[in-house]
């Protein structure tokens, strides 16, 4: 009696096991830890970043700029629910908790068609996530170079100037201003410089972790939609398995009792 119990219960920890989708759940714990570190540390480095345009430019007429904080925490929001729909379509398409879900003929049309639309989802969010990437680069290019400018300096007098001159075509709608820096503000911008390139430089890990994810949700999708499609033909192979191992049992069995007669 207590083995039977001990067995069953052996049986019914090894179905719980097959059930979780341990690949779908380390591409969510990617993308989470991605998206987090992405939204955080861009938020901060565009708060940097806009204080640096608005001492720069001697200006206080960027509201529009303020709003782009709003855009991360969207950002973040809309992720956390791709991501908790790509796990839900994992889990619904692994194990046993596959086969009672999308047995039958509309089972498995149901299957195809999220396992299809989870994919498709995974692969435009990769898209997204991609440019995420090439921009944050780009900042962190720009905001290195700020650094070696800044690095050049011996100390920030009145005499070491950093003229950004060059880039006025490109402000004159929004200030007057020299964009030349000497002494205080100069030595502002490049405290703001380096706070900012180190946040970029985070922000990027978490692009790249977040593609990471994706790309293992891809792969989970693709798998789960070939599995879902021919989870019949899986059925018919495990049948005619279970049979020819019964049968050989049998044999062996057989030969057994008669060679004991023997």
């Amino acid at each position: 009696m207590t083995a039977n119990r001990s067995g069953r219960a052996r049986k019914r920890g090894d179905d719980c096991l097959q059930r979780v989708p341990y690949a779908s759940v380390m591409a969510a714990l990617l993308c989470c830890v991605g998206v987090a570190l992405f939204s955080v540390m861009m938020a901060w480095a565009f708060t940097a970043s806009v204080e640096q345009a608005r001492r720069a430019l001697n200006t206080d007429s960027l509201p529009w700029l303020d709003k782009v904080q709003i855009f991360f925490i969207a950002v973040a929001v809309l992720m956390g629910i791709a991501t908790l729909m790509l796990l839900t379509v994992g889990t619904m398409s692994t194990g046993s908790t596959r086969d009672e879900l999308y047995s039958g003929v509309r089972g498995q049309m149901g299957g195809r068609v999220a396992n299809g639309f989870a994919l498709i989802s995974a692969y435009v969010l990769n898209v997204c996530w991609l440019l995420c990437f090439a921009c944050t680069a780009i900042l962190c290019f720009i905001y290195y170079a700020f650094n070696s400018l800044c690095s050049s300096l011996t100390d920030f007098s009145d005499s070491n100037c950093l003229d950004f001159g060059a880039f006025r075509p490109l402000f004159q709608r929004f200030s007057s201003s020299s964009l030349r820096l000497c002494g205080g503000d100069l030595q502002e911008f490049c405290a703001l410089s380096s706070s900012a390139f180190a946040w970029y430089v985070v922000g990027l890990v978490g692009t790249f972790l977040t593609i990471k994810g994706l790309v293992h949700f891809l792969i989970c999708c693709s798998a789960n939609y070939a599995h879902v499609s021919s989870g019949t033909k899986y059925a018919d192979l495990r049948e005619v398995s279970s049979l020819c191992t019964w049968g050989v049992v049998g044999k062996i069995v057989l030969f057994t009792t008669l060679g004991s007669k023997a």
